[in-house]
């Protein structure tokens, strides 16, 4: 059983912002910021860092306020190594921070990116593919679908040996067979999805399928504006594997997991068991991960320095725990149904 960390333990439940520093803004969106806090500690160790999510939502917006909220209870419910942690969340009046865990290495996207047309090694891509798999797993078990699995939402910790699921927006307990509204970023929406059927399951396997593609090819199976790549995805094949070092085996995955009938398409459970796969599957143990090196994976540590977004507006919210004086802050697991799909962070440098 994964073991979370002990920063949870460490925030003060009446003002668990106290002592928190301000580092930097590293996004913000219609609704919100995204910024950096570090809080100091004392000779064991240094500072240790947090990622606050601030979403400002009006009382009278109720539905909006309701989805932003079970975002920070989702993420509250979970406690696995290949999913970011979340430490807390305090409501203040207006607002809501949620206290997360700071992932160093960027994002997947941001890594493949880097790359600069040089083809990553199999072995590192299967290696993040089993972590990810394993997350999705996971949450699955827990009837949990995702909904909006790409690149951008899956982070790295600073030696970029670890993966993390990140952003459960527009997650949504699965109490039924199926998830009716369309969700998702449109170069990772499945076939079933465009054809206008429910988002099951099988729908984050595809966009485990586009994730996988892209570490391969460093590009999405399918491309085009809207409505046109929608038509594509509905009807057309992938566009074809051109990295020469591509196995047999994981064009197999990319067959299994890109196709278009989501009966015939692998659940999380069942790509686990597959070989090649198996055999890149990691211990849920943080001990493990640190075992290996980037060097083994062929991969560069992060670039850690941070890039603060400049703006003039974000004046008010230097502090946080001068929002309100008796705020209620939630260390609790309740669990959640849907979860926040209105802020639109820059994933420049996010995390």
């Amino acid at each position: 059983m994964y073991s979370s960390t002990s920063q949870a333990e460490e925030l003060d439940p009446v003002n668990p912002m106290a002592g928190f520093r301000k580092l930097c803004t590293i996004g913000q969106g219609a609704f919100g910021v995204c910024s950096i806090y570090h809080k100091p500690r004392d000779a064991r160790g240094p500072p240790k860092k947090y990622i606050v999510k601030r979403v400002m939502i009006p009382m009278s917006h109720g539905d909006t306020r309701r989805n932003v909220i079970n975002e920070a209870k989702l993420l509250r419910s979970l406690n696995h190594p290949n999913i970011v942690e979340c430490y807390g969340y305090k409501v203040c009046g207006n607002e809501l921070n949620i206290i997360m865990h700071y992932a160093e290495g960027g994002t997947l996207d941001k890594l493949i990116r880097d790359q600069q047309g040089v083809y990553i090694p199999e072995k590192t891509i299967m290696y993040y593919f089993a972590q990810v798999a394993r997350a999705i797993r996971y949450i699955h078990s827990k009837r949990i679908l995702h909904r909006d699995l790409k690149t951008q939402n899956i982070l790295l910790n600073r030696r970029r040996t670890r993966v993390m699921l990140a952003d459960f927006g527009i997650s949504r307990e699965l109490n039924t067979s199926a998830a009716h509204s369309f969700v998702g970023t449109p170069s990772y929406v499945s076939p079933e999805l465009c054809n206008g059927n429910p988002y099951n399951n099988k729908s984050d396997m595809w966009a485990l399928g586009c994730i996988l593609y892209e570490m391969v090819e460093l590009t999405g199976p399918f491309s085009g504006e809207i409505p046109i790549i929608y038509k594509r995805i509905a009807n057309d094949a992938y566009r074809p594997i051109e990295n020469p070092n591509t196995t047999i085996p994981v064009k197999d995955l990319l067959n299994r997991l890109l196709d278009k009938n989501p009966v015939e398409r692998p659940s999380a459970e069942k790509v686990i068991t597959f070989p090649w796969v198996l055999e890149h599957c990691v211990l849920e143990s943080t001990e493990l991960c640190r075992a290996v090196t980037a060097t083994a994976l062929d991969i560069k540590p992060a670039d850690c320095t941070l890039t603060p977004i400049p703006t003039d507006d974000l004046q008010n919210l230097e502090t946080l725990q001068e929002t309100e004086k008796n705020p209620s802050f939630y260390l609790n697991k309740d669990f959640a149904d849907e979860t926040l799909k209105y802020v639109s962070i820059s994933t420049k440098s996010y995390y």
